[in-house]
């Protein structure tokens, strides 16, 4: 599935590929340096903040599964690595029907940069 049309370029990284097994979605992404994000935080040293990142999550979940789920709420979330300008990492996502969770997992080549489940409410994918 192809998301590149679908998106605002200056808000979403560029997709490269993306892969779904059973309930685990594998998203490769480059992350641009024009990403509106960036912009003031912070001007000397920029980093993707980490609310863009729960947001980023929760989008690619709703459009590779097809669902409408919504934000509900966040739960052990962890930011490792910051997420630099141009940088390609991969967003792992698993959903947790019985318990409503979304795990997410940014890696790329340096490590993990973020993990964490988001509580989400709505029709089940």
């Amino acid at each position: 599935m192809t998301l590149r049309n679908e998106i605002d370029n200056d808000k979403y990284p560029q997709l490269i590929d993306s892969e779904i097994n059973d309930d685990v979605i594998t998203v490769q992404l480059y992350v641009p340096a024009k990403i509106v994000y960036f912009e003031g935080h912070f001007d000397s040293n920029p980093i993707l903040p980490g609310v863009v990142q729960l947001d980023w999550a929760l989008y690619y979940f709703n459009k590779l599964s097809q669902s409408e789920m919504q934000f509900g709420g966040a739960d052990v979330i962890k930011y490792q690595q910051p997420i630099l300008p141009d940088a390609r990492v991969t967003l792992t996502l698993q959903w947790l029907p019985k318990v409503g969770k979304l795990t997410f997992k940014y890696l790329s080549d340096v490590g993990v940069h973020a993990s964490g489940k988001l509580k989400l409410m709505g029709p089940n994918p």
